[in-house]
């Protein structure tokens, strides 16, 4: 059984690591509400509260609310975000990169979350639970750092920045004439993954500060798609390196060619390895 769950486990990506937290928190959480109720619910100890007061009470909600989901329905719909987001975040980026996007979108989205309790009195009260700002900022991050890669839906083909604008003006709606916690949460989460993937993009990778020295220095990091290549081989004669490398460039020309002309669903598993195993970032 224990060999079941080690082989299961090795076999999820970072996103299936993170579902499989999700789960069983909230599993965690419906019990501790069963046997305790109201007065040690998951609410009281574990969300986030607008109430400066409050939260200085429970300092460590700013950590645990974003794995806080109360309702089925809301854990199945982040569920699905973080599958959304995965999809080609993971293709393009590390683990690593992954969980500091995600870590730092949600501890910020708490902040602004408290700040606006302390700002807008009258709004004070309620509470934030989660995933859904640190997974907001992943998205814009990979729709900001590849604004121009289509990728194809159920309707047909967009391209990534279309999808960014479309969830960010949606958050911006539903916070008119209402300061709502979860659109604030959300608008901040949009903002760290703006900020991140426009720094990327002019060279300055703002995650390795999250990484260690060594690993992080070894890597330079691209600003964009087309330079993704980076040799890893046994060390060679200059001429076969060289030789290997533009025959890898040309290969990853020619996949890119193939998302921009049928999307990135367009590939096939070897192609969509291929580009994972050249990717700009392995730290």
């Amino acid at each position: 059984m224990e060999k079941r769950i080690q082989s299961f486990w090795r076999s999820l990506d970072t996103s299936g690591h993170m579902i499989v937290f999700m789960v069983i928190i909230f599993l965690g959480v419906q019990l501790q509400n069963w046997l305790f109720g109201a007065s040690y619910s998951g609410v009281s100890l574990w969300a986030l509260p607008k109430q400066s007061s409050e939260f200085l009470s429970r300092p460590w909600t700013l950590f645990t609310y974003g794995w806080i989901h109360l309702q089925p329905i809301h854990l199945v719909s982040n569920t699905i975000f973080v599958l959304g987001a995965s999809r080609l975040f993971l293709h393009l980026f590390s683990p690593a990169r992954w969980w500091h996007i995600w870590w730092v979108g949600s501890l910020t989205a708490g902040l602004l979350y408290i700040l606006a309790g302390l700002v807008f009195p009258e709004h004070t009260g309620g509470y934030l639970v989660g995933a859904s700002a640190g997974i907001m900022a992943l998205i814009i991050y990979v729709c900001a750092y590849q604004p121009e890669l289509p990728i194809r839906l159920f309707f047909g083909q967009i391209k990534l920045k279309y999808i960014g604008i479309a969830l960010v003006v949606i958050d911006l709606i539903g916070l008119w004439g209402n300061l709502s916690g979860a659109q604030l949460a959300h608008l901040a989460g949009a903002l760290v993954g703006l900020v991140y993937a426009i720094n990327l993009r002019q060279g300055r990778d703002l995650t390795q500060w999250s990484f260690p020295r060594g690993r992080a220095q070894s890597r330079t990091p691209k600003s964009t798609l087309k330079k993704v290549y980076q040799s890893k081989s046994p060390k060679r004669s200059t001429i076969e390196s060289n030789a290997t490398q533009m025959a890898n460039q040309r290969k990853i020309d020619a996949i890119l060619d193939k998302i921009s002309t049928s999307g990135y669903d367009a590939l096939t598993p070897e192609e969509k390895n291929f580009l994972f195993q050249q990717g700009p970032d392995h730290v």
